[in-house]
């Protein structure tokens, strides 16, 4: 079933024609990517879809039922809210009810007679909607939420306003998600995310039962989420019923007839044209003029794009440099009292391309500006091998000077003449006019790109590299994973792009837990070695478990049995007695002489809401039991 259609859309900011008579559907349950390089108007797409931003022509049609969740690239929040007030504040209508039952309590505390018994009645209604909607339970989703997301315990009575723009990112993203809505909408939601928190996402979105428009230039996300691809290709939206891998084959495909169709329709031009001039002086000057006609009424097709490539050996040759390249012996930082990583030991070799993992917050970035000089380590050594020259790739890319063009950028940097430096430009997709912006008006993208650049221009032989793929879209990331990819000198590497570290790492090195563990392959095999991991380790429990069952059978599983039986009727007998007392405190809700004290009655009414959450904490212990038991006996 459709649930979301889109026809002729159009969009223009100024002079600048953002996308062009648009049109496409969406699905009850599907699950679409959005691609398409920076600047195509994907953000400003979803807008439209919201009523965020007014298209200039163009239809939407949606049911005026259907709620949308919208994570943008920019949120905004409660004042002085904490992060788990606000993401409460996702339940919407469970926080209305909930606050309509507060009201109503507060409102039978004054009330008498008729008046009373309204209220009663209508305080009976909410309290049962509140209950099927799950109001009781939506404080343990926020949890679940949150900490799927990277979120510590210690983290939600913060402040939202004092967060991070990661952690602002992240609440966004729980928020909009806790919401439920018909259609979630997101504006790259993998940003800020480590990578056991992206895992966690796709999980959630693959799982997720309604439908889903996402717009990630996360080529692994898109491959584990998505079930179609909508791409914005000059200004048109092309549909590509397939992930992001069959995506790339359909497109590659497609892209070569079209180019064999021009290259035909090219031919037939030229030798049509080549008539004309021939013989529209002659005795065949009417056949001419006719195939003169013919030809204008040709509809031209656009000539493919070819995208100007070069190889990393044709920017700077990388010098020659001793075997071991890195030695990091009893590496140790702290800040204050903290302890960051303590007594790290690793060594790099000449030519190794090592991806360093690890949730947000490990220190590796900090690792990073240990070994290049940036910051000082608390204790340890770190020993550069002979001739190691160093480039460090940074996330704040200070090597770009604001006050330059991008073409002045590479010409004085590196003394290059215009043609040669617009030649390296081009590669790194600065085409015609945009190689005179000024490096101070260039968007995240664009900056990560040029600076990228210099970074392979300054003829290093060992490049450190923290994020080298934040804020590029698609293309960008794969010119830059082909210039990796061929660079013949060492690469250590902070990435949280899983696609980029398959492309071009060899090695992993996981920080968890203050310890490196070293794996010797790409991220795919590291993910399997992982699981590997898991699943023996998961069979030696059975198997110990098993053992210990075979070696005494009746007498662990009748005591297991015992115990779990003894906490299960310790358990219904308590909710015997809640139940109990809980018809007797709605007996004295429904009696009117309960609410002749005012202080007395809100005291009741408290008195049972706190009851009604005890009751729904017991039972779910309940429930954990019976499954304990069933398992147990099976």
């Amino acid at each position: 079933m459709i649930v979301l259609q889109v026809k002729d859309l159009k969009k223009s900011f100024g002079m600048q024609n953002v996308f062009d008579n648009i049109s496409f559907t969406l699905e009850e349950g599907e699950k679409v990517g959005l691609i398409g390089p920076n600047g195509t108007g994907k953000s400003t797409l979803l807008k439209c879809l919201t009523g965020e931003e007014i298209p200039d022509a163009g239809e939407i049609f949606v049911n005026e039922k259907t709620s949308f969740g919208f994570l943008s690239q920019d949120s905004t929040w409660s004042k002085d809210a904490s992060l788990f007030d606000e993401l409460l504040s996702g339940f919407g209508k469970i926080i209305a009810d909930r606050r309509t039952l507060r009201e109503l309590e507060l409102s039978m505390t004054q009330a008498q007679g008729k008046e009373l018994e309204e209220l009663m009645s209508r305080y009976a209604m909410v309290t049962e909607r509140y209950e099927r909607s799950g109001g009781y339970g939506c404080e343990n989703q926020v949890r679940r939420v949150a900490k799927g997301l990277g979120f510590q315990d210690d983290e939600f009575a913060q402040n939202v306003e004092t967060m991070s723009g990661g952690q602002k990112t992240r609440a966004a993203l729980a928020k909009v998600l806790l919401s439920e809505p018909d259609i979630l909408l997101l504006d790259e939601p993998t940003n800020h995310l480590d990578i056991s928190a992206v895992e966690w996402l796709e999980d959630f979105i693959s799982q997720y039962s309604k439908t889903v428009l996402v717009v990630s230039h996360d080529r692994y996300f898109l491959d584990r989420t998505v079930n179609r691809i909508l791409e914005i290709d000059r200004g048109r939206v092309n549909s590509y019923r397939e992930n992001y891998q069959g995506y790339l084959r359909r497109k590659a495909d497609n892209m070569e007839s079209y180019r064999r169709a021009y290259e035909k329709q090219q031919q037939m031009i030229a030798k049509t044209e080549e008539f004309i001039r021939r013989y529209k002086a002659g005795v065949k000057s009417k056949q001419a003029r006719g195939r003169e006609t013919l030809l204008a009424r040709v509809e031209r097709m656009e000539k493919p794009i070819t995208r100007q490539t070069m190889n990393a050996r044709d920017l700077t040759p990388v010098p020659e440099c001793g075997y071991s390249v890195l030695e990091v012996s009893g590496l140790s930082h702290k800040y204050g009292e903290r302890k960051i990583f303590s007594g790290l030991n690793f060594n790099i070799t000449r030519g190794e391309r090592v991806a360093l993992l690890g949730d947000n917050g490990t220190g590796k970035s900090t690792i990073l500006k240990s070994l290049v000089g940036e910051i000082i380590p608390s204790d340890g050594r770190v020993k550069m091998g002979p001739r190691v020259k160093i480039a460090y790739f940074s996330q704040e890319h200070e090597t770009l000077d604001s006050n330059n063009t991008v073409l002045a950028e590479i010409m004085y940097c590196f003394n290059k003449g215009e043609e040669e430096a617009r030649t390296l430009l081009g590669s790194f997709l600065f085409q015609g006019d945009e190689v005179e912006k000024k490096i101070s008006s260039l968007s995240g993208g664009e900056r990560a790109r040029l600076a990228m650049l210099k970074l392979l221009l300054v003829g290093a032989n060992f490049l450190v590299l923290d994020e080298p793929t934040n804020h590029l879209d698609i293309p960008s990331k794969e010119i830059v994973e082909g210039y990796l990819a061929d660079f013949s000198g060492t690469i250590l590497v902070v990435s949280h792009d899983r696609y980029f570290l398959d492309k071009v790492t060899e090695r992993i090195l996981e920080l968890s837990d203050g310890v490196l563990t070293n794996y010797l392959g790409n991220y795919s095999y590291y993910r399997f070695k992982k699981k590997e991991a898991l699943a023996s380790e998961i069979k030696e429990q059975v198997k110990k478990e098993t053992d210990s069952r075979i070696q005494n059978p009746s007498r662990q599983q009748e005591r297991a049995l015992k115990k779990l039986a003894g906490e299960l009727q310790a358990v219904e007998q308590m909710l015997e007695e809640l139940e109990a007392e809980k018809e007797e405190m709605v007996r004295r809700l429904g009696d009117p002489a309960s609410y002749e004290d005012g202080t007395e009655a809100k005291a009741l009414v408290e008195s049972y809401d706190q009851l009604e959450e005890e009751i729904s904490q017991v039972y779910a212990r309940w429930e954990e039991l019976i499954l304990e038991q069933e398992e147990m006996q099976s």
